[in-house]
């Protein structure tokens, strides 16, 4: 089946801002791209992209003071199907990982600082329950966008932000 994928994100920014973006499909899904995956930004400014250490795509651009909008429509073939599940998976609570998994939080405490000036709207949501299953039962989770939003917007105490 094909899903029409994408966005239309803006922002306005008070100064000159670097950015580094996540909003590209992940490789492994690429191949599945009916076309070429060519993110639009306005005003036109010039993206560096890399891929991070955990093979996402990522964007990074010097955003100029102003509205800055992101824009992306694509359709991406994928088989409907559910992604797979591991029913005995289990979610442990932070006091029982080990040290090392820790380096991995950062950047949720970092996004949950800077989303505490949102007082409103869509920064605002609400509680999602505990448990490995965050991302709801999202039908096209397997699209590799969404995957990456959802992992960014969740504190480590389940918070919606």
């Amino acid at each position: 089946m094909l899903i029409r994928i994408g966005y239309d994100i803006s922002f306005e920014l008070a100064n000159p801002t670097p950015l580094i973006t996540m909003l590209y499909v992940h490789p492994s899904r690429r191949k599945d791209l009916r076309a070429a995956e060519e993110i639009t930004v306005a005003p036109d400014v010039p993206v560096h992209t890399y891929q991070d250490s955990f093979g996402n795509i990522c964007g990074r651009l010097l955003a100029p003071a102003g509205t800055v909008r992101f824009t992306l429509d694509i359709a991406i073939e994928d088989s409907g199907q559910p992604d797979a599940e591991s029913p005995e998976a289990a979610q442990h609570s932070i006091e029982d990982l080990p040290d090392e998994a820790l380096r991995f939080f950062g950047r949720a405490e970092h996004i949950r600082r800077s989303n505490r000036a949102c007082h409103e709207g869509p920064c605002r949501v609400g509680r999602v329950p505990f448990g490995k299953d965050l991302a709801g039962n999202e039908t096209h989770r397997g699209a590799g966008v969404e995957r990456q939003v959802v992992a960014l917007a969740f504190d480590l105490a389940g918070n919606l932000y």
